[in-house]
């Protein structure tokens, strides 16, 4: 029996959240992490079994307050893994290391919950390189090389059904309609703001 792995870069997704909605996430806009088990494991064969770990990096003053939400992931049937932030500490080594732990012919597919390529994309595709069906979730606005990569099936979080509550409008060019798409100012013209200077040659 094969195994379906998927992990969850906890400091990576809420701050690439943050990015996205400009400023701290309501409770609304934080991602519902029962919907995505129950997603996952609905992807599923008869032959397959799946698991699922949350990764989270506990800085010292917020250990009590993360407790019992890390409970409330055990007890929807996450593992998790968390360990003390500790100056620029992190939890890649230990993400990539969950994910590349078994043998390629042990493994079916794998959901890495990240924007991180500079940690992830190379695991990514010596997964994929020995036949794991690799998928990446996650905002395709801040995925960089991850929607490049032809090793890996980029995700969209929003598109799963009930993830998220409450996302303001997008900026996303891959999927406009033929008749074309207005994108709505988010924010009142200012004198100094950086120019971002683009080649569309």
């Amino acid at each position: 029996m094969a195994v379906r792995l998927l992990a969850w870069d906890a400091p990576n997704m809420d701050m690439t959240l943050a990015k996205l909605l400009d400023g701290r996430p309501r409770p609304s806009q934080r991602p519902d992490l029962t919907v995505l088990h129950r997603w996952f494991v609905d992807g599923a064969t008869a032959d397959d079994r799946s698991e699922a770990a949350v990764f989270v990096n506990v800085p010292e003053h917020l250990a009590d307050k993360m407790t019992g939400w890390v409970l409330y992931l055990c007890q929807t049937g996450f593992r998790v893994f968390a360990k003390p932030k500790i100056g620029p500490s992190d939890i890649d080594d230990e993400m990539a290391a969950y994910l590349t732990e078994r043998p390629p012919s042990d493994v079916a597919e794998v959901v890495i919950a990240s924007h991180d390529a500079r940690a992830f994309l190379d695991v990514a595709e010596r997964l994929a390189a020995g036949g794991v069906t690799v998928n990446v979730l996650g905002f395709r606005e801040f995925a960089g090389q991850f929607v490049q990569s032809d090793a890996v099936r980029f995700v969209d979080a929003a598109t799963v059904d009930g993830l998220f509550a409450d996302l303001p409008q997008r900026v996303s060019l891959v999927d406009l309609p033929p008749e074309g798409r207005w994108f709505e100012p988010t924010a009142t013209v200012a004198a100094d703001v950086e120019p971002v200077h683009v080649d569309v040659s």
